[in-house]
């Protein structure tokens, strides 16, 4: 008889063990709100042609280009950080408030610091690299 209550409780014990990691597997968090604020945009650097022609505007000089930026808040804290994707776009999410982009520099290229307010919504910007060209 104890023999058989002992088996009982291990199948008991067995199974549940087994539901247990089967709610596991389809355990999912509880999803965040999506983020509805940030900035937003593309990096570039140029220009990079001598002279403009006809038809063309001082836009087809710029190119897009992978850079990686931080973000500080208005005390100097780094907050995050992001890159751009190869065709310079990039999209970040932040809550309200007063930012400071940081461009890192690149082998030929620099930029300065930028001061961004976000609102309720993302903001749209270009942050622009600026060639680095050394005198002959």
């Amino acid at each position: 008889m104890k023999k058989i209550l002992i088996i009982i409780i291990l199948i008991f014990l067995l199974l549940g063990g087994i539901f247990f990691a089967i709610s596991l597997m389809n355990f999912q968090p509880t999803k965040q709100l999506a983020a509805t604020s940030g900035i937003m945009g593309k990096i570039q650097k140029g220009p990079g042609c001598g002279t403009i022609r006809a038809g063309e505007t001082m836009d087809s000089c710029y190119s897009p280009i992978i850079a990686r930026v931080v973000v500080k808040d208005s005390n100097n804290n780094e907050i995050t950080h992001f890159t751009s994707d190869v065709n310079g776009n990039f999209k970040v999410n932040l809550p309200p408030g007063e930012y400071i982009l940081e461009p890192i520099a690149i082998s030929d290229a620099t930029s300065k610091q930028l001061s961004v307010k976000v609102e309720k919504d993302y903001k749209n910007i270009i942050i622009n690299y600026a060639l680095n060209i050394m005198p002959m």
